[in-house]
């Protein structure tokens, strides 16, 4: 027996209620009859005050609608095997698909031929399908959603699981009801790829051949850069464009790897262009979607925001259209993101509030290049993978419901409760305790009038 809404049970203080009517409650005078008052002295009328209870049975009985009252709000359910048995069958699941490019992941074709052998999202009552290169970062959004579905959870990954895919810290997110489940998509012990990085005025050429127990990397660099590989536009003043210059400078002898996003506009403003302030009058907050990814990572670059937390910033400006990106040890903000229109061209603009030759300025620069590059994470590169044995100590089963779901999966209520059968018993001491008042008055009401022909 459990009960759904416990809660109730501080109803049951309604219990004083009859013991108070049965003791502040009027009582009924008997009449005695005398021939004569002329003996009788006259006595000063006093105060009295009851202090047993009447009638017990009566007040057992109205003591007793109400607990059973209580009861019945609480909503009752006794556990049978077949209820437990529905409470545990239906399940949610979120199915997350590593679609991260690896030298030896194969095409996507290797992820559906595990999908059509174990049909993760068809087998559960309600599912939700994830693809993500991070499935680190998509945990959150799973637990997120399952906690809002009214039966039992499981999160289901199906990666090549690479080290640095997961990590133990992932799984303790992971709220304890909730099943995992991890699917290893096969792949060929040995793969092949090619790495172009550039840094300076080089190109590299890494070509990674990895095997089962090795990795081995030829470097070949050329001169020139490729197509598609500029920096970002930058807008400094005449008396800085010298010191802009040599960060820029600085900043490209920090290795990126290439191809980087020639698409996306973005734009580098310095505290002295003489434009500055109606660029920042005319920006509004960011709103597209590449944008926003941009400045995420512009936030997490970790040598960004060391390099402007010691950084030495002028007074903020006027910036109601734009977003901090990153601030000082003190809390002064260094980068503001905004939207703009420069040349004619909706651009993400990024205005430096440090020195445009300073170490924050080509920390900028270099963060800048990172975010915007297009290859594949380093993570990619590991040839190695996490072993079965811990894989099989991050599994579990979802854990089974102690209670009946409260909600359908189509979002209506269930009404399971055996309060019913309470309420009927309810209604039936009701039922009595009018037939016992009635007939207690009655009976006083029979008993004076058999006094009075006695009389």
């Amino acid at each position: 027996m459990i009960w759904q809404s416990p809660w109730a049970w501080l109803g049951l203080a309604t219990v004083a209620l009859p013991v108070i009517v049965h003791l502040f409650g009027r009582g009924h005078a008997r009449i005695h009859r005398f021939p004569t008052l002329r003996f009788i002295d006259a006595s000063r009328l006093l105060p009295t005050r009851r202090t047993r209870l009447n009638d017990l049975v009566l007040l057992a009985l109205r003591a007793s609608i109400l607990v059973i009252a209580v009861a019945a709000l609480a909503e009752p359910l006794l556990l049978t095997s077949r209820r437990s048995s529905a409470a545990n069958a239906p399940l949610a699941r979120v199915v997350i698909l590593d679609t991260s490019a690896s030298p030896t992941l194969g095409a996507r074709a290797a992820i559906d031929s595990v999908l059509r052998a174990n049909p993760l999202a068809r087998d559960a009552t309600a599912s939700a399908v994830i693809s993500t290169h991070d499935p680190s970062a998509a945990l959150a959004g799973a637990v997120a959603w399952l906690e809002t579905q009214p039966m039992r959870g499981e999160i289901a990954v199906v990666s090549r699981f690479q080290v640095g895919t997961l990590d133990s810290t992932d799984i303790v997110t992971i709220p304890a009801r909730i099943g995992v489940r991890l699917v290893r998509v096969p792949s060929s012990a040995t793969g092949t790829m090619e790495i172009h990085a550039r840094s300076g005025g080089e190109q590299m050429i890494a070509r990674v051949v990895s095997s089962a127990d090795r990795t081995d990397v030829e470097w070949a660099t050329s001169a020139g850069t490729r197509a598609g590989d500029a920096m970002p536009v930058v807008l400094a003043g005449a008396a800085e464009r010298g010191r802009a210059d040599a960060a820029r400078a600085a900043a490209t002898t920090i290795p990126v790897a290439l191809p980087l996003d020639s698409v996306s506009p973005i734009t580098l403003v310095e505290p002295g262009y003489e434009e500055r302030a109606s660029l920042l009058a005319g920006s509004i907050v960011p709103r597209r979607a590449w944008m926003m990814d941009i400045v995420a990572r512009l936030a997490g670059d970790s040598m960004l925001v060391d390099a402007a937390r010691r950084a030495t910033v002028a007074a903020p400006p006027d910036s109601a259209g734009t977003i901090v990106v990153v601030r000082t040890g003190a809390g002064r903000p260094v980068i503001l993101a905004g939207e703009s229109t420069v040349r004619a061209r909706e651009q993400l603009t990024l205005f430096s509030l440090a020195d445009a030759g300073s170490l924050t300025s080509a920390a900028l620069f270099a963060a800048v290049a990172q975010v915007t590059s297009l290859a594949p994470p380093s993570r990619e590169l590991e040839p190695s993978s996490i072993s079965d044995q811990q894989l099989a100590s991050w599994r579990r089963d979802p854990a089974a419901e102690t209670r009946p779901r409260r909600t359908s999966p189509n979002g209506t209520a269930d009404g399971d409760s055996d309060g019913r059968w309470l309420w009927i018993a309810v209604l039936t001491f009701l039922a009595l305790e009018t037939w016992m008042r009635r007939e207690r008055r009655a009976s006083a009401a029979r008993n004076e009038i058999a006094r009075e022909r006695a009389a």
